[in-house]
C-alpha cells in the first residue's frame, strides 16, 4: 500500500471496485419490506478498538463470529493487513482474511490491550487455511440492496468516510472525508420515517445506542464507501492476463467476441485463430470458451 493510496481512500477502505470483488449471483431479490423494518435490542459483546486503527479487524472478526457462533480475534485478521507506518487496513485485505483463514478465536489470539502497537504483534499467532474459501462479494451502495443483503445473507461490512464531530452521536451524518471507518451493518430499520441501516460499532458499549449507530439513506449516499458480505453465492469477474500483457476481462456469462476468441489462440497455439475457429467460439460464454481453448485460466479470478 503506498503513502498516496493512504491519503486518497482514508485508513481502512477503498471505494472502487476491480477485479478482487466478486458480484452476488444474478438474481432477481424479493424487494425489501421496510414497513416491516423494526428495530430491536442487540445481544452479545461490542469491541472497543481503544487507541488502535483496527476496525477493519474488528468488524471482519465479528462477521466471520457471527456466520461460525463464536467470538474471533480482530487482533489475528489486523496483525496480519496493517498499514505501515500509520496504521489502519483496507477493507478488502481484511476480508479476504477472513474468507482464506480459519481465524483464531479471542481467547486463543486476545485483542486486549487495544493499541496499535499490540495489535500489530503477530507473535503467537497461527494461520490455518479454510478447507473452502468464502467469498467476499460486493454489495451494490444503495441502502435498499444493502437491506436485501443482510436480510439474505447476514451481516454487511460496509465502509463511510466521516469526521470525529459528526461520529458523536449514533447517527451519523458522514458529510466529511476526513477519515475511513469500517463497521459491521447489523439490520434495516425503518426509523424516523427513514430508511436507515442499524450498525455495530467497535468503539465500545459507551459509544451512541450501547455501542450500535445508525446510518440513513442521506448518510450512505454522502458518506457510504463500500460494503461487503461473505456468500457462497456468486459470480467472479473474469481477468485473464495474456503473455504479452495484455488483459482480456469479462464477466463470466459474456458471450465471447472475436478479439477476445483470437486472443486465446494466440495465447495457446501461436497464431491467429482461422474463420472457422472463430465462428465456432464466438457467442459462447467468454469463461468456456477459454477453458476449451487454452485448458484453464492463468488467473484465480475465473468464472463462478
Amino acid at each position: 500500500m503506498q503513502e498516496k493510496e493512504v491519503g486518497q481512500f482514508g485508513k481502512g477502505a477503498l471505494h472502487v471496485e476491480d477485479e478482487r470483488d466478486f458480484r452476488l449471483a444474478a438474481a432477481l431479490p424479493t424487494p425489501f419490506d421496510w414497513e416491516g423494518a423494526h428495530d430491536q435490542d442487540e445481544t452479545g459483546i461490542v469491541e472497543n478498538q481503544g487507541s488502535s486503527l483496527s476496525c477493519t479487524g474488528q468488524t471482519t472478526a465479528g462477521i466471520v463470529g457471527d456466520k461460525e457462533a463464536r467470538r474471533c480475534s480482530a487482533h489475528a485478521v489486523y496483525c496480519q493487513t496493517y498499514i505501515t507506518p500509520d496504521g489502519g487496513a483496507y477493507v478488502r485485505d481484511s476480508l479476504n482474511i477472513g474468507a482464506k483463514q480459519i481465524i483464531q478465536s479471542e481467547s486463543e489470539f486476545p485483542s486486549y490491550p487495544a493499541n496499535e502497537d499490540f495489535l500489530r504483534d503477530a507473535t503467537g499467532l497461527i494461520v490455518k487455511n479454510r478447507p473452502d474459501d468464502l467469498a467476499y462479494v460486493r454489495v451494490v451502495l444503495t441502502i435498499d440492496e444493502i437491506a436485501i443483503a443482510l436480510r439474505d445473507q447476514g451481516p454487511v461490512s460496509i465502509a463511510f468516510w466521516g469526521s470525529n464531530p459528526e461520529w458523536a452521536t449514533a447517527d451519523v451524518s458522514c458529510q466529511g472525508r476526513v477519515w475511513a471507518h469500517n463497521v459491521k451493518a447489523m439490520r434495516p430499520v425503518f426509523r424516523n420515517g427513514k430508511k436507515t441501516i442499524k450498525f455495530k460499532n467497535s468503539w465500545g458499549d459507551g459509544w451512541g445506542n450501547k455501542g450500535y449507530g445508525y446510518a440513513d439513506e442521506s448518510a450512505i449516499n454522502q458518506g457510504g464507501i463500500c460494503a461487503y458480505v461473505y456468500s457462497k453465492t456468486f459470480v467472479k469477474p473474469v481477468k485473464y492476463q495474456l503473455r504479452n500483457k495484455n488483459i482480456a476481462t469479462a464477466d463470466p456469462n459474456v458471450k465471447a467476441n472475436a478479439n477476445f476468441v483470437n486472443a486465446c489462440y494466440v495465447e495457446a497455439h501461436k497464431r491467429s485463430a482461422t474463420k472457422r475457429e472463430l465462428s465456432i467460439f464466438v457467442g459462447r460464454r467468454v469463461k468456456d470458451v477459454a477453458n476449451i481453448i487454452l485448458g484453464k485460466w492463468r488467473s484465480p479470478f475465473f468464472g463462478s
